[in-house]
């Protein structure tokens, strides 16, 4: 009897974020990453089913290793009302920004860091 591919993809998710959580990465984070990453995927071109699980898969990863650190700049830099409060918006939030945006983010983000090594290294190597 053969095994679904969607029950093997559905269990590549579950034990990333289940790998993420003995590494120390938030929950939270691992899922509104994977939310925030499937979202953003739906509204892009069509890909292929192991294509779209690796990139909800990074945008997990993503979430968990930078929303903890993005969330209490957030928290101590940005004054919105009550710290109890903000904690919890920037909680959510971020997770989620991040495991949307970097797949938008990516390709400016690369095209400036091609730019920058143009602009030590000259017009390359000539010899």
């Amino acid at each position: 009897m053969a095994v679904q591919t969607s029950t093997i993809y559905g269990l590549e998710v579950s034990l990333m974020g289940i790998t993420g959580t003995f590494l120390g990465m938030p929950a939270e984070a691992l899922i509104l990453g994977a939310l925030g990453g499937a979202i953003s995927l739906a509204r892009g071109e069509p890909t292929t089913r192991s294509k779209a699980i690796s990139t909800i898969m990074a945008s997990m990863l993503f979430a968990g290793t930078a929303s903890p650190a993005v969330a209490a700049f957030l928290i101590n830099h940005i004054q919105l009302g009550q710290p109890e409060e903000e904690a919890l918006y920037f909680k959510a939030l971020v997770p989620f920004a991040i495991g949307a945006g970097w797949q938008w983010a990516l390709p400016f983000l690369a095209a400036k860091a091609e730019k920058i090594m143009h602009s030590f290294g000259g017009k390359g190597d000539k010899s």
